[in-house]
């Protein structure tokens, strides 16, 4: 994981430093929001950290985007301390099998370090786990 401090002064807020956001296999991302979540309401580390975490498995991919799509139907956060500034990073790596289960799984981490996990179940249709090749692959 490159160190927040190693990016360029005018990254974007959404700074990929390992991977790819287009093709399948893990990823690492630091991003923050640029807007509010909800017009007039603060945003507090805690919501940086959660809003980001929303995004786990679409910085790591298991699935051809251009082909699939999905949506976060379900996800977990388990943090081991308060967060702390604007920055979060997704150290992210998506798993997939053959039938179509799956699990996405972050790490998340700000400028003080590593401070939580996160975790998605996931599921695809056979025709399209099969159709993209994936075999039990750790993407």
């Amino acid at each position: 994981m490159i160190p927040l401090q190693d990016l360029p002064a005018n990254r974007s807020p959404a700074s990929l430093t390992a991977g790819s956001f287009l093709e399948p296999g893990a990823a690492t991302a630091w991003m923050r929001m640029s807007v509010p979540l909800v017009a007039g309401e603060e945003i507090t580390p805690l919501r940086w950290v959660l809003t980001a975490a929303d995004s786990g498995n679409g910085v790591s991919v298991a699935l051809d985007f251009h082909r699939y799509v999905f949506i976060n139907a379900d996800f977990i956060v388990g943090l081991y301390r308060s967060p702390v500034g604007e920055w979060v990073c997704l150290d992210a790596r998506s798993v997939v099998d053959g039938a179509g289960i799956g699990l996405a799984g972050t790490v998340l981490h700000d400028e003080r370090g590593q401070l939580a996990r996160r975790l998605t179940p996931c599921t695809w249709s056979c025709a399209a786990v099969t159709a993209c090749g994936a075999t039990s692959a750790h993407r």
